[in-house]
C-alpha cells in the first residue's frame, strides 16, 4: 500500500505518534515485560517495524528518532492519546511542531519537517527535557550567586595525600602508561575562551545543570587560550591559560563559591569551561539545545573532536564563551585546580580528568577475629583515612559494612592466603552511608581468616 499524502505538518505529526504508538502496543506481545534488549530476536523485529515507521514518516537522510524507537519500553516514547501539539511554527517550506507528553520523561518533543512535493515528512525529532521559556535561574539567584565571586577569595589547602602537578599533564610527547598501553601524551590548543564576566564555571553540560554554581575566585574578563592534554584521542585534562609568560609555583584547589567542592561531576563524557555569568542566563531548553547540537549531534555522524566550542551568550566574530571537551568514557569526578605564581597571582585553571593518573593505595591486613558487633576494626590507617568496616556474618554467608571513601577493595585470605573471596567481584549493595560487601558461601574456618583492605590515599601526575 503507497504511503499517504500528508498536506499539513501538524497531520503528519500526529500519523507517525499513531504509527509508532500502535507498533508499540502490538511488540508487548513478542516482546515480554522486560528490557527489550535482553531478547535479540525481539528486538531485530522492533527495529525492523521501526524501519518501515520510519521510511513512512520521515525524509531518507533523517536520523533515527532515538528515543521513540528505541530508549523507551516500559513506557511508549510517543503517545496517540497522551502526547499533544502545543506549538506549531510554519514557513513556506519548513515547519516546527511542538508537542508535549506529560506521562514521559523527557515530556517535550520538538519535529523538525520538510516539504517535500506536495508532502510534508519530518526531519529530526528532538526531545528536551524542560519546557520551553524555562530559566536556568531566575536573575535575582543568578546576581545573589555571582556576587559571592571574588578576586581574592580564600582558597583551602591541598587535601592530605595529592600531588597533583599539573603541569606534568601538558608536558607535550612524554610517553604515557594508559590500559596498558604506551602513548605519547598530546598537547594541543581548544581556541580562545570568552570570560566577559570573569566569572568561570566547570561543568558537565549534559546534567541538568541546576545545581550550577561557579568558582570562588575571578580573574580579569577577557579572552583567554584553552589548552587540551590528549591521550589516545580523548581529553587527559584541560587548562585554561590567564599568564602564558608565568611559571605556576603551587597548586591549590578551585572550590565553587560558598565553601563548595572542588570535583566536578562528570556523567555525560564532557565538561566545560564556561563564563558563568552567560551560563546562569540560560532558559534550560536554550541549554539542551546548545548541547545537543554542538556535543550529541557530531557524535551521532561519527565526528570525532577532541572539543566543541559553544557561544552561551556571545555571538560570532566573538570567541565562544564556553569550550567544551571530549573526555571520552570517563564518568565520575574530575578535580579542578589553580595554577599560582610566586605572588599569588593566578597563572592557569586545570581540570584533570584522571584519565593518567597514578592513583596512590595502602595495604593491611587484618583478622577477621579483630571486628566486633556493631564495633569497627580498629586500626591506625583506617583511622587516618576515614574508613570505617564492621565484619559480620550469617547463615547466608559471610560480609562487611564499608563506611568512607577511600574504601578501594578488600580481599578475603584463607590461613594459607590463599583468596577465598573479592570484594571487587562478589555482590555489593549501596547504602545511604556507604556499602555493603556480601561473600555468597558460608565459611567454615572464617574466624582464622585475614582481610586484606586496600585504601586509596590519593593520587599524583
Amino acid at each position: 500500500m503507497a504511503d499517504l499524502i500528508f498536506e499539513s505538518p501538524e497531520a503528519r505529526v500526529r500519523a507517525y505518534i499513531s504509527d509508532l504508538h500502535l507498533q508499540w502496543l502490538a511488540a508487548r506481545d513478542y516482546m515480554g515485560s522486560g528490557p527489550f534488549d535482553y531478547d535479540p530476536v525481539a528486538f531485530r523485529k522492533w527495529n525492523e517495524a521501526c524501519k518501515v515507521i520510519h521510511q513512512r514518516h520521515f525524509t531518507p537522510d533523517a536520523p533515527k528518532d532515538e528515543f521513540g524507537f528505541g530508549y523507551s519500553w516500559s513506557q511508549p516514547a510517543h503517545h496517540s492519546e497522551q502526547e499533544s501539539i502545543t506549538n506549531v511554527r510554519t514557513e513556506t517550506d519548513f515547519a516546527v511542531i511542538e508537542t508535549e507528553n506529560a506521562e514521559h520523561y523527557p515530556a517535550f518533543y520538538e519535529y523538525e519537517l520538510k516539504h517535500v512535493g506536495n508532502d510534508w515528512r519530518i526531519t529530526k525529532v528532538s526531545p528536551f527535557y524542560a519546557p520551553e521559556g524555562e530559566r536556568l535561574f531566575s536573575d535575582s539567584v543568578k546576581n545573589q550567586v555571582l556576587a559571592m565571586v571574588k578576586p581574592d577569595a580564600p582558597l583551602p589547602d591541598l587535601p592530605p595525600g595529592i600531588s597533583p602537578n599539573c603541569g606534568r599533564l601538558f608536558e607535550d610527547n612524554r610517553m604515557i602508561r594508559v590500559m596498558g598501553l604506551e602513548t605519547p601524551l598530546k598537547v594541543a590548543p581548544a581556541g580562545l575562551l570568552h570570560l566577559v564576566s570573569g566569572i568561570i564555571g566547570v561543568c558537565d553540560l549534559g546534567r541538568d545543570n541546576d545545581d550550577f554554581l561557579p568558582l570562588s575566585r575571578s580573574v580579569a574578563p577577557g579572552d583567554y587560550p584553552v589548552e587540551l592534554a590528549i591521550a589516545h584521542g580523548y581529553g587527559a585534562a584541560a587548562r585554561v591559560v590567564f599568564q602564558p609568560d608565568r611559571e605556576v609555583a603551587t597548586w591549590a584547589p578551585a572550590p565553587t563559591v560558598n565553601g563548595g567542592s572542588h570535583h566536578t561531576q562528570i556523567a555525560y563524557m564532557n565538561l566545560a569551561f564556561v563564563d558563568a555569568g552567560a551560563m546562569m542566563s540560560l532558559e534550560k531548553r536554550e541549554k539542551e539545545r546548545l548541547f545537543n547540537l554542538s556535543y550529541l549531534e557530531p557524535i551521532r555522524q561519527n565526528i570525532t573532536e577532541t572539543h566543541r566550542s559553544m557561544h552561551l551568550r556571545s555571538t560570532p566574530p566573538e570567541n565562544p564563551d564556553a569550550i567544551c571537551v571530549n573526555v571520552g568514557d570517563t564518568s565520575g569526578e574530575s578535580p579542578c585546580y589553580w595554577g599560582l605564581a610566586a605572588d599569588g597571582s593566578i597563572v592557569s585553571l586545570v581540570a584533570d580528568f584522571q584519565f593518567i593518573a597514578e592513583h596512590q593505595h595502602e595495604t593491611i591486613q587484618v583478622p577477621w577475629s579483630s571486628g566486633q558487633l556493631n564495633m569497627p576494626i580498629d586500626h591506625p590507617v583506617l583511622t587516618q583515612w576515614n574508613v570505617m568496616i564492621f565484619l559480620g556474618g550469617d547463615i547466608k554467608g559471610t560480609g562487611f559494612h564499608v563506611i568512607g571513601a577511600n574504601f578501594d577493595s578488600a580481599r578475603l585470605l584463607d590461613p594459607s592466603g590463599n583468596v577465598i573471596a573479592n570484594s571487587e567481584e562478589g555482590p555489593k549493595v549501596d547504602t545511604h552511608l556507604g556499602s555493603v560487601h556480601l561473600i555468597n558461601e558460608v565459611l567454615t574456618d572464617v574466624k582464622n581468616a585475614t582481610l586484606e583492605i586496600t585504601i586509596s590515599t590519593g593520587y599524583r601526575n
